[in-house]
């Protein structure tokens, strides 16, 4: 079945059936894609049903410059500050205008937020001759082995996803086992003279203390922290 029929029949079981004036314009208005992924675009939207337009058939296309769809990239996204992931500028374009709803738990207007300002965001990229380029947001709540396996898990999802090549995946790789290394604990000389090694929870334990300590010697003063003569 060629584009122009099935373009027919699909706009007539949707309910909103066209002449064959408008149906050319759509197939010209479609001719730079594939033949075979507008097939596919067609048959999905027959299935989720909605409005048929031009628009409504492309947004069902594979995305040849790189950037997810707006669902993918929806669902990918960290919303919470325990969720983490790769995410993109368009990405935390959309975040930034659906914060305020995810703060509600607003989940629904959240979504409609984010894919508004994703769409825009991608569509600025894409007529500046922009392509994706996509980092690993990590989680700001978690014990250290949560926030290992969830980079480790994101790093799969990213590469399978073919949002980061083999280069940034070994980078990433090799960073987080670099921070499964261990640090060594901390050597101490104690008042009797005899030494311990803190572990890290012990040293950090030392490190706020001895902030606590200094606090009430230092003065703010412009932009700059001063110790008091």
């Amino acid at each position: 079945m060629d584009i122009f029929t099935a373009i027919a029949a699909t706009a007539e079981l949707m309910g909103s059936p066209l002449k064959p004036e408008a149906i050319a314009l759509m197939v010209d208005d479609l001719s730079e894609y594939d033949e075979q992924n507008l097939a596919k675009a067609l048959k999905q939207l027959r299935q989720k049903g909605g409005r048929f337009t031009v628009s409504a058939i492309i947004d069902q296309l594979p995305d040849s410059s790189g950037y997810p769809s707006p669902e993918e990239a929806w669902n990918a996204l960290p919303k919470s500050e325990y969720e983490s992931g790769f995410v993109c500028q368009p990405m935390m374009d959309g975040w930034g205008a659906c914060s305020d709803s995810l703060s509600r738990n607003d989940y629904i207007g959240a979504r409609m937020a984010f894919i508004e300002r994703y769409k825009k965001s991608v569509s600025d990229e894409k007529f500046a001759g922009g392509k994706p380029s996509f980092w690993y947001l990590p989680p700001d709540i978690g014990t250290s082995e949560q926030n290992e396996l969830a980079k480790e898990q994101a790093i799969v999802q990213a590469r399978t996803k073919g949002w980061i090549g083999t280069e940034q995946t070994q980078g990433a790789m090799n960073q987080l086992n670099g921070e499964r290394v261990t640090t060594p604990n901390v050597r101490i000389e104690q008042s009797n003279g005899a030494e311990k090694y803190l572990t890290q929870e012990e040293n950090k334990d030392q490190v706020k203390g001895l902030k606590k300590l200094l606090s009430p010697m230092l003065v703010d003063n412009g932009s700059q922290t001063t110790e008091k003569q």
